[in-house]
């Protein structure tokens, strides 16, 4: 029993050896085609560029939204909290007496930490806002 174990062992380290060398040996001789070396963009080069096309897109909806543009956004009421969809998700924020949101408080819906009901109050909410 002690020498299959011994011979499985060996076995085991020398299979092990050679798939490590052959990794290795195709590792080495791999050359990637990096094409022509004019077109290729260095680091900085790419980070240009993304921070231009990040800031000519995004930019663009912000301006949108600065321009006074009225957005329509349904509410839902529900146990002095108010519900409501936007481009972050679910988000939430406490009701004033006068049934007025107090969006300085709002905060994202913490799906994770709620238990089985409140995520089902919660799935009810987000069909009557979408229904409305």
């Amino acid at each position: 029993m002690i020498y299959l174990i011994l011979i499985l062992t060996i076995g085991l380290v020398i299979s092990l050896f050679f798939n490590v060398w052959s990794f290795i040996k195709n590792l080495m001789s791999f050359s990637a085609d990096i094409g022509d070396l004019e077109t290729t963009l260095s680091q900085s080069e790419q980070h240009m560029m993304r921070s231009w096309h990040d800031d000519n897109f995004r930019g663009e909806k912000k301006k949108e939204d600065d321009e006074g543009e009225a957005v329509e956004v349904k509410v839902a009421l529900y146990n002095g909290k108010a519900y409501w969809i936007d481009d972050d998700g679910l988000r939430t924020a406490p009701v004033d007496e006068d049934e007025e949101v107090l969006y300085e408080d709002q905060e994202p819906v913490d799906a994770v930490s709620m238990s089985r009901r409140e995520a089902e109050l919660i799935m009810e909410i987000i069909d009557a806002l979408r229904s409305a």
